[in-house]
Formats: C-alpha cells, sequence, structure tokens
C-alpha cells in the first residue's frame, strides 16, 4: 500500500489507529471509519462534520445490507433530491464498473497512441474523483496498485462496501480487492508521493474541481516519467443540452451569466461547476507541464444508452456514426458535449 505524506506541506506523517500526524508542520488528520481524511478544504456541497455525519449514518444499523441497498439509502436521506428520480441515479451507481470498463479501455488506446508508459505497464492506478468505486473495481483486476481519492467522504464509504461485496460476489478475488486503497482528499492538494503512478484517470471529475490548475500539476506530480493522465469532462462549447441541469447553451454565455441564467430557466442553482472547451483543456495540461497531449469527443459508453428516452439515445447513436467519420472528431471536439483529454507527462 502507498505511504502518504501531508498534503500541505509533502512532510512525513506518523501513523496511529486514529489519526496521521505530519512530522514536519504538525498538522493531523483523522481516520474515520478505517478511512484516513486527508482534506485541506471541504467538499463545496457539505461541511467536514456534516459528511462524516452523513456517511456515519448511510451506513449505521445497515452492516448486512447490500451495496445497492446502500445507494438507496443514501439517497434517501439526500432531502433535495426528487423521489421519483432515486431509481435512475441508482441505477446510474451500479453501471459505474461496467461504464468504467470503456473508460479503462479508452485510456489503454489513448496511452499507446501517445507511447505513454502504461501502454506497456500495468503499475499503479491512481483515480481522483473515484465516488462509489465503479472504476476502482474494474481497474482491480489488471493493475497491480489501486488507489481512490474523493473528497466526498460519504461516498467513500459507500465504495469501501462496493469493494467487499465484490469479493463475496466473486466480482474480485480476496488479493485483487487488497490492491485498492480508499483515500479522503482533495485533488488539488493530494497526500501521495512524487511520481507514485503509472496512470491517473478522473471521470467527469475536472469540472467539479475549485482550482482545475492544481489538479492538472497534482495529477503531473503523482505520475512517473511518461506517465498518463486520462480525463473526461463536458465540453464548454456543446451545442447539447448542460447535462448537470439540462439546460441549452449555457457554455456559450459568459461565466459571470451562467448561474443567473440557469437560475432563471430551471430554478436551481448553478454553482462549483466549471466548464472548459477543447483549446482551454489544451492551455491547462500544458501549463501543467505535460509533454504530449491529445483532446477527442469521448464516446458514449452502451451501458448508458439504456438510462436515456428513446430521442436522446438516437442522438447518441448519430454522435457516435459522425465520430468515426472524416472531420468528425475534429467538429465534435469543438462543439461535441463530451471531450477525453489524454496527456503525458
Amino acid at each position: 500500500m502507498f505511504d502518504f505524506c501531508c498534503p500541505r506541506c509533502k512532510g512525513p506523517l506518523e501513523a496511529s489507529p486514529e489519526h496521521y500526524r505530519c512530522r514536519a508542520c504538525g498538522e493531523t488528520y483523522p481516520v474515520v471509519l478505517g478511512i484516513p481524511d486527508f482534506r485541506v478544504f471541504p467538499d463545496p456541497y457539505i461541511g467536514y462534520a456534516d459528511d462524516r455525519a452523513k456517511g456515519s449514518r448511510v451506513v449505521a444499523g445497515m452492516d448486512r445490507a447490500s451495496f445497492a441497498e446502500l445507494v438507496r439509502r443514501y439517497w434517501e436521506l439526500t432531502p433535495d433530491v426528487p423521489r421519483h428520480l432515486v431509481d435512475s441515479y441508482v441505477s446510474h451507481v451500479l453501471g459505474a464498473a461496467v461504464r468504467a470498463q470503456s473508460t479503462l479501455a479508452d485510456a489503454r488506446a489513448a496511452g499507446i497512441r501517445l507511447g505513454a508508459r502504461e501502454a506497456a505497464s500495468h503499475g499503479p492506478l491512481l483515480e481522483v474523483g473515484c465516488g462509489t468505486g465503479g472504476l476502482l473495481i474494474a481497474a482491480a483486476r489488471d493493475y497491480e496498485q489501486v488507489v481512490g481519492v474523493d473528497i466526498a467522504f460519504r461516498w467513500l464509504v459507500i465504495a469501501a462496501r462496493r469493494v467487499a461485496e465484490a469479493v463475496v460476489t466473486g466480482e474480485l478475488t480476496a488479493e485483487q480487492a487488497a490492491r485498492i486503497q480508499l483515500v479522503c482528499a482533495c485533488a488539488e492538494s493530494l497526500p501521495l508521493p512524487d511520481a507514485g503512478f503509472d496512470v491517473v484517470i478522473g471521470a467527469n471529475v475536472l469540472e467539479h474541481a475549485s482550482r482545475q490548475a492544481d489538479l492538472l500539476a497534482q495529477s503531473h506530480r503523482a505520475l512517473r516519467p511518461r506517465g498518463l493522465l486520462f480525463l473526461t469532462t463536458v465540453n464548454r462549447l456543446s451545442l447539447a443540452p448542460e447535462p448537470h441541469v439540462k439546460v441549452w447553451g449555457v457554455g456559450l454565455l459568459p461565466r459571470r451569466w451562467m448561474s443567473p441564467f440557469v437560475q432563471r430557466v430551471r430554478g436551481v442553482p448553478y454553482r462549483h461547476i466549471r466548464l472548459r472547451s477543447m483549446l482551454g483543456l489544451v492551455a491547462g495540461v500544458r501549463a501543467a507541464g505535460f509533454q504530449d497531449w491529445e483532446v477527442r469527443p469521448a464516446r458514449v459508453a452502451d451501458v448508458d444508452l439504456g438510462r436515456y428516452s428513446p430521442v436522446i439515445r438516437a442522438g447518441a447513436r448519430a454522435y457516435e456514426h459522425i465520430r468515426g467519420l472524416p472531420g468528425g472528431r475534429q467538429v465534435l471536439g469543438l462543439f461535441g458535449p463530451l471531450l477525453q483529454v489524454a496527456a503525458v507527462a
């Protein structure tokens, strides 16, 4: 397992069952429900104490509950989630491991194109924004070590149940499950040593980062030479509805107008989301120090098609057709809904 370092000063840590303490700066980081909490700022949607309390409430009295039952309990404990959407949200989470197979396959293909270290290796993998651990489950079969980082402690509690259940169901062997390490931390300030990973993956996490330049720089720091960063994210200049709020044209507006526009059209807040265009993504990975990169339209995973209406499924199939046409990737890279970024350190 990886040795942690202080996320603030990168100094060495002293470990105990209750906390980690930095020998250099004296900062202390708690261990809660077996998960180390190295956050240097809280989840923007919930404070430290409330996040830990919610994670504890989700699993309280649920020792025999399945992963699916915990996911449902989470949404039912979240008062601002409409009841009629709970089934859809649960279904989306349960499909994460299957969806992750597409993400890992796309990352490997990008690594081959760019000559990344990951293309010839199955060394350590880091996922930033790991959520409930679907990609960690998929990656643990092939990678020698898998670390999942997320700012949301409550999701990591559920991810721990996901890993344990994977052994019971035979999805993973005990040896494969032991490769997975869960860490509560900010992707912008990782408690991990330099040059420890062959690949860093972040699926739909960049747009939620409070300091995107720091997330990219920390990913670069965590990678070995010729290591691969692979991200998927929403395209700011997409001609499709913004997927978080289902409103057309949000990314085409100046940033200061986005939230008032969404509030007026949809009646919901639009906070803590910062979309980037293809050119913005290129500028970001270049500034972070990456040597080679590519930005392409991301493909739609087959597992997601079943969640869409017939109209949206038809649009997704048309999107995939255009993606395969000469020049189609260039057009979709500018105005398509989803982008994938591959960059080599």
